[in-house]
């Protein structure tokens, strides 16, 4: 049997099938279409939201509100040292930068 179903919403998915018997245990199998190619348009303005993105990182990087570990151990030390900063964000790699 195979059906074309649309999401509803919440993710839900529902399949109607008046020959399979209240409790039958059956196997689904998820076939997503591929996204459509992107537009010329569409990547100019992605590229563009990532440029302002990257630009946005480059000034707090320069203003030291981020900085690059070369390792667990220097993690280790700046945590230590921030203990009384309530959060402290990071992203983690092939390198560490942390936001302060």
């Amino acid at each position: 049997m195979v059906l074309d179903n649309t999401v509803e919403k919440g993710g839900r998915i529902e399949v109607l099938s008046p020959e399979l018997p209240a409790g039958a245990t059956v196997e689904i199998i998820v076939l997503i279409e591929s996204l459509p190619p992107e537009t010329q348009t569409e990547r100019w303005l992605r590229l563009a939201a990532d440029d302002k993105q990257l630009e946005q990182a480059r000034q707090e990087f320069a203003a030291g509100q981020w900085v690059e570990l070369g390792d667990d151990d220097e993690l280790e030390v700046l945590l230590k040292k921030n203990r009384s900063k309530k959060s402290i964000l990071f992203f983690q790699s092939d390198f560490s930068l942390i936001n302060l």
